[in-house]
This record gives C-alpha cells, sequence and structure tokens, in this order.
C-alpha cells in the first residue's frame, strides 16, 4: 500500500471492462494492473472492505450510544445536584475548614509562604529561591524547616513569622562580619517573629533600621547570633528585643549574644535567656559610623557562658542611660565596663559611659564579677548580688588612666578573697598603677577589706548608713584620699595609712579603739569629725596621727561623746604629734574635751 497511486491516468482504462472501470474510479487504492484478476475475486476484495467499513460503523454507533447514556447520566447527575444542593451549607462548612486549619487567615490577610513558589521544607533541599520569592511579598510564614544557601535580604515592612527553622551553614574565610542569614540596612518596621535559627554565621545582622521588632526567637550561632547597628546613611532607633533564647557554643569565640554597635538608640532588650562563647549581651561604641548608644533598658537576662553584659569604647565614644535589671549572669566573666577587647594594657583613650544602673542584679563569676578598665564612667548598683567563688576580689579596677565613679546601694558582695576591690589587677602590682576611683557604699555591710593595692591617684570612698567591720583600705600607694563615712556602725577600725587628704565621720556609732590611725601629719590633711557615740568602753585613742607638724588640721570635734559615763571611758581621745613629739593631747571628761 506504499505505493498506492490514487491518481491513475483513466484515459489508459478505455479498453476496461465497466465494472473494471467503476471499481478503479471508486476504489483507487486497488492495484490498476490487474487484468489476471478476475471479475469475482475483485468483487471479493470489495466485499471484504465494505465488510471492514461497515463493522467499523457499528462499532461507532455503540460508541456513540455509550456516549449519549454516560451524558445523560451527567446530565442527571450535576442536575439533581445542584437542585438539592444547600449552597450556604457547603459554604459555611468550607470557611469552617478553612479556619480551622488557619487558611483562611492566611488568604485573608495576604500571607504568601515558600511552598507557594515551590520549597520543600524538608530542612535537606536549598530552598533560598523559594523564601525569597515569598519575601518579595513581605508577609511570609515559614512553618516549616528550611534550608538555605545564601543571606535572605529583607525589605522595609517585613514581616516573617510561623515557628520554622532556617539552617546555614556556609564556607568562609573573610570576615565573619560579612556572613549571616537575616540582613537588612536602611529599611523600616520589620518584625522577625517565632522562628528558629541555626547557622555557622551570624544570625540576624539589621543596620540603619527603625521600628524593628525580634521576638520570640531560638538562635545557635557560631557567629552573633543578634547584630543591631547604625548604617553610613542611617543610625537605628527604636529596636525591640524580647523572649530570645541563644544557645550558642561556649567554646567558639566572637559568638556574642545580642551584640549592639553604636549609632544606636531606643532599644529594649528583655527575656533573654542561654548561654554563649562571648559576651551575651554587649553595647560596642567602638564599632560603628556613629560611636554613641543611648537610651538602652536591659531586663530579664538569665546567662551563662564567657562572659555576661560588657559595656565598651574607646576616646570619644559615649555609652548613656542604659538600666539593665532582675539579671541572673552566670558565667567566667560578669560584668566588663572598659575599651579594652580582652584583658591586655591596650588603651584606646577613655570612653565616657553616662548615666548607667544595674538594678536586682545576680552577676556570679567564676573570675570577676565586675571588671573595670580605661573608663570614664558613673555606674551605680541597687539591690545587686556580687558573687565569685574564686580568689579574686568582686572588683578589678585595670592598670591605667581611669577616672571612675560606682556606687553600690543594698548591695551583697562575697568572695574568698580578703578582699571586695582590687585595684591594679595585674599581679605583681605594677609601679605605675595609677587609677583615680570615687565609690560610694550604701545600705550596706563590709565584713572585708574594701580594697587592696592602692595606685599612686586619688581615691574617693564614701559610705553611708552600712556596718563596717573590717578595716576599709589594704596596701597602698596612694598620694591622697578622700574618706567620709557618714550615719555608720564602725566595728572595726576604718583607716590605718599614711596618705594625706580629707577625712569626715559624721553621726557614726565607734565601737572600737581607733576612729583613724597612721594619718599624715603635714598641712594636707584635715579632719572633720562630728557627733560620735563612742560605745567602746575602751580607755584609749581616738585620732592618731603618724610623726609630723602640727599644722595638722582637726576642722571639727563637736557633739563627740561616750555612751557611757563610767569612769573607765574617760581617757586619751586624741593624740597630735608635732616634729618635736607630742603637740597636744585631748580628753573626753565630765561631757567635755579637755585639753592637757
Amino acid at each position: 500500500m506504499s505505493n498506492l497511486n490514487v491518481n491513475n491516468d483513466y484515459t489508459k482504462m478505455n479498453n476496461l471492462t465497466p465494472f473494471k472501470l467503476c471499481v478503479l474510479q471508486n476504489f483507487p487504492f486497488i492495484e490498476a494492473d490487474f487484468d489476471a484478476v478476475t471479475n469475482y475475486q475483485l468483487l471479493c476484495k470489495v466485499v471484504e472492505y465494505l465488510n471492514n467499513i461497515i463493522d467499523n460503523n457499528n462499532k461507532q454507533n455503540t460508541n456513540i450510544a455509550h456516549l449519549e447514556q454516560n451524558f445523560i447520566t451527567l446530565y442527571n447527575y450535576v442536575k439533581n445536584y445542584f437542585k438539592n444542593l444547600d449552597v450556604q451549607e457547603e459554604i459555611n462548612n468550607k470557611i469552617d475548614e478553612l479556619i480551622t486549619s488557619g487558611l483562611f487567615n492566611i488568604y485573608l490577610s495576604g500571607i504568601y509562604t515558600p511552598e507557594m513558589f515551590g520549597a520543600k521544607g524538608d530542612g535537606l533541599t536549598d530552598d533560598t529561591i523559594a523564601i525569597k520569592k515569598a519575601l518579595a511579598f513581605k508577609n511570609v510564614n515559614l512553618s516549616k524547616k528550611y534550608l538555605i544557601s545564601e543571606p535572605l535580604i529583607l525589605q522595609s515592612n517585613t514581616h516573617i513569622f510561623g515557628g520554622g527553622t532556617i539552617l546555614l551553614n556556609v564556607d568562609f574565610s573573610d570576615n565573619y562580619l560579612n556572613h549571616y542569614v537575616l540582613y537588612t540596612t536602611d529599611t523600616n518596621n520589620v518584625e522577625i517573629n517565632d522562628i528558629e535559627i541555626n547557622s555557622n554565621s551570624i544570625g540576624i545582622s539589621f543596620h540603619g533600621v527603625n521600628d524593628v521588632s525580634i521576638s520570640n526567637l531560638k538562635l545557635k550561632t557560631d557567629k552573633y547570633a543578634i547584630l543591631i547597628g547604625d548604617s553610613i546613611s542611617n543610625e537605628s532607633n527604636n529596636i525591640d528585643i524580647r523572649n530570645i533564647l541563644i544557645n550558642n557554643d561556649v567554646t567558639i569565640g566572637s559568638s556574642d549574644g545580642v551584640h549592639i554597635n553604636g549609632g544606636v538608640k531606643n532599644i529594649n532588650i528583655s527575656n533573654v535567656n542561654g548561654t554563649t562563647g562571648d559576651d551575651f549581651i554587649a553595647l560596642n561604641a567602638i564599632e560603628g559610623n556613629r560611636h554613641i548608644i543611648s537610651n538602652v533598658k536591659i531586663d530579664n537576662i538569665i546567662c551563662s557562658g564567657y562572659a555576661g553584659i560588657r559595656i565598651y569604647g574607646k576616646a570619644n565614644n559615649l555609652i548613656e542611660n542604659v538600666t539593665i535589671t532582675n539579671c541572673k549572669i552566670n558565667s567566667d566573666n560578669g560584668v566588663r565596663l572598659t575599651n579594652i577587647v580582652s584583658f591586655t594594657e591596650i588603651s584606646y583613650g577613655e570612653p565616657t559611659f553616662s548615666n548607667i544602673s544595674f538594678k536586682n542584679c545576680q552577676i556570679n563569676s567564676a573570675v570577676r564579677p565586675l571588671f573595670v578598665s580605661y573608663i570614664k564612667a558613673d555606674v551605680k548598683f541597687y539591690d545587686c548580688d556580687l558573687l565569685t567563688t574564686s580568689t579574686n576580689p568582686v572588683i578589678g579596677f585595670f592598670n591605667g588612666s581611669l577616672d571612675c565613679k560606682l556606687e553600690f546601694y543594698k548591695c551583697n558582695m562575697k568572695t574568698n578573697s580578703n578582699s571586695y576591690i582590687q585595684d591594679c589587677v595585674l599581679n605583681p602590682v605594677p609601679d605605675n598603677c595609677n587609677t583615680n576611683v570615687i565609690l560610694k557604699l550604701n545600705d550596706m555591710t563590709i565584713d572585708k577589706q574594701l580594697i587592696i593595692a592602692f595606685g599612686a591617684y586619688y581615691k574617693e570612698i564614701e559610705i553611708n548608713k552600712s556596718v563596717i567591720n573590717k578595716y576599709l583600705i589594704g596596701t597602698t600607694k596612694q598620694e591622697s584620699v578622700k574618706l567620709i563615712i557618714l550615719d555608720s556602725t564602725i566595728n572595726s577600725t576604718p583607716y590605718d595609712g599614711s596618705a594625706s587628704g580629707y577625712y569626715e565621720i559624721r553621726n557614726c556609732i565607734l565601737k572600737t579603739s581607733l576612729l583613724l590611725s597612721s594619718l599624715n601629719g603635714d598641712e594636707s590633711t584635715a579632719v572633720f569629725v562630728k557627733n560620735i557615740y563612742l560605745d567602746n568602753n575602751i580607755k584609749g585613742t581616738f585620732v592618731n596621727f603618724k610623726n609630723g607638724t602640727s599644722a595638722n588640721k582637726i576642722i571639727n570635734l563637736e557633739g563627740c561623746f561616750q555612751l557611757s559615763t563610767a569612769p573607765q571611758n574617760e581617757g586619751t581621745i586624741i593624740k597630735r604629734y608635732a616634729s618635736t613629739g607630742f603637740d597636744s593631747i585631748q580628753i573626753y571628761k565630765n561631757g567635755a574635751w579637755v585639753a592637757l
């Protein structure tokens, strides 16, 4: 049949019989050269062909009949279905189903998922492209486990939520600050809520952002869990970080928890728990384009690991108005106020820390609860516990220029050291130790020596409404001391040293033999004593000067008297030395000071 010719030249068939001619004209597929074929044989072929056509036609008729019957059945079904259908009930059932599954709110609010764009969400397939497509719509529900291979860049007005997990593990040898899971810069109104991030780089890196909320997150990162800073164009403002769990490896350096760079203001950090291999909370004015951090509230921090809270900067840096409340720090290094990255003598100049306060905090450190170095600062502690199980003092001042004011109100200090505070923590203490320190203790019990290894520069100590059970100042090279004790009970001589300076003691109860001892007797020393109630039943010296001139000044002795009038309480109260020996002795007798 492949050589079939349906265009026969019928002019050559003039000699054919009429029957054969008719056959060829109507059935051109039959060979034209068939002189040997009888009419009968030819007729049989025609009949066979016609029978095939009839069979095919019968089959088509049967198929058409079946199709017609199926159509009638379908027509009746659809007709009866819609005739008996309660449309409103079906709509209500479908809405209930969507509400129960949560899809109704998703469809209604315009929420997008990576699965809409082909994500697998199995934690094994790279879903980066699908997530980026979903993020283009800014309202994204991440409910599964998503593997990504590059950072996710966020736009303004983006909201990410859903309880899912983002996984990123990248190979890099450059600066880790260039690698992150979520990143945005110069944007507004970004909200990250209820997701988990697991990465060997930075978790969240936001710069130059405004109105940002980061909440209900779980993070495990080899570098910073959350980094907030400014950009070249904008500072960051109004940042809320809350309900965060950080589970970083304590053996990995630079695995900070929440790291705040310069150029950030109005930030709240609350209910952040976990462990890190570096600073759990870091306020770092050194980094960033603007070296100012202001208006920070940190509340309910529970952390362990290498360090709790570090506040640091360098010359011309300012960190101000920081309130830290209700924190429990259980780390190797508790709180660090410094301008150095590690415990070295590298100095970048003195930053200024203004109006920094800790309230109701427990700082428990294996090394030292509070470390201070190279700063100008005004820092207050209210109702805080500063505890260490080590033989280090609770507070360590690092060697170098320092102008720091620390105030403590109703605080508890515990250490296995003999002293609460050490000036110049290097061992041995260098000859050039030179810190300027102002200390104020209020409503506290002092059971250990307050300070050891004083440096050569000015020190000011003010104690209010406290109980002094141990002398305050130990080994000392200080040039000048200002000591003020007010409204306190003195059970041990508070000072025994040779420094010149100003000594003011008022409204105190003295239960030991000496109020002050071995003071420098030159004219640079002044003593102001008023309303001292002697309750020691000891007949002895009250204030004792070392050898010197008689020019030392007793400014005031008003109102000093024994609580008991027993005879044994009359005796030597003050000795004054001149270069040739005693200058004068005054005693308390019959309710008055009497010069002998």
